[in-house]
């Protein structure tokens, strides 16, 4: 297993911690489940592939590929990494059916669940510096980029938007990295592939 799939199997479970789970113990239960289980249902190439596309139609950047996939528990993610191993690290995922994402709260939980998870690998303390607006799959949505400084003064970007996937059900769009390798020409095609109001979503 890639350093990426572990760091994204890692983030799927802190991520899922935060929407489903009602009690603090549940807190360090679950993720270790949903690592433990989701590192074997981790899909490849064509396969991963498809489960990005069942979440929200989009087009890779030039030299990027889809270096793996999920479905469990109701949950699907893909995960997008470029080809020669210098870039960020893009990911769709979809949530089980019945998480809301219409409302502030949902998007600060989210907001804070990559944060905390990010300062717990890298020590960095990450803050909102941008916010758009934008339309994902005829709906509107908020994209929020964060930024942080890491112990060796590298500053580390996140991007995030909580949107509604195909089949009605939550889903959310995230890119990160550190900004000395951002691509932000890669960056913005694979947003812009997803975007209703950027012209080029399909």
């Amino acid at each position: 297993m890639s350093r990426n799939t572990k760091i994204v199997l890692i983030v799927l479970g802190v991520l899922l911690a935060t929407c489903c789970i009602i009690t603090v113990a549940f807190m360090v239960i679950i993720p270790m489940f949903v690592t433990r289980v989701a590192s074997d249902s981790v899909v490849e190439g064509d396969a991963a592939a498809d489960v990005g596309q069942e979440i929200v139609d989009y087009e890779l950047p030039s030299g990027y590929k889809e270096e793996g996939g999920v479905q469990i528990l109701g949950m699907r993610m893909v995960f997008i990494v470029p080809e020669g191993g210098s870039g960020q690290m893009m990911a769709l995922m979809q949530f089980p059916s019945g998480i809301p994402i219409n409302d502030e709260d949902m998007r600060q939980q989210m907001q804070d669940a990559i944060g905390q998870q990010a300062g717990r690998q890298g020590n960095v303390a990450f803050a909102v510096v941008a916010t758009e607006q934008a339309v994902i799959n005829g709906k509107p949505a908020v994209l929020t980029t964060l930024e942080g400084t890491d112990e060796n003064g590298q500053t580390v970007r996140q991007i995030f938007g909580i949107f509604e996937a195909k089949n009605g059900s939550g889903a959310m769009v995230m890119v990160m990295g550190d900004e000395a390798g951002w691509d932000e020409t890669a960056v913005n095609q694979f947003l812009a592939s997803i975007r209703d109001d950027a012209g080029t979503g399909r």
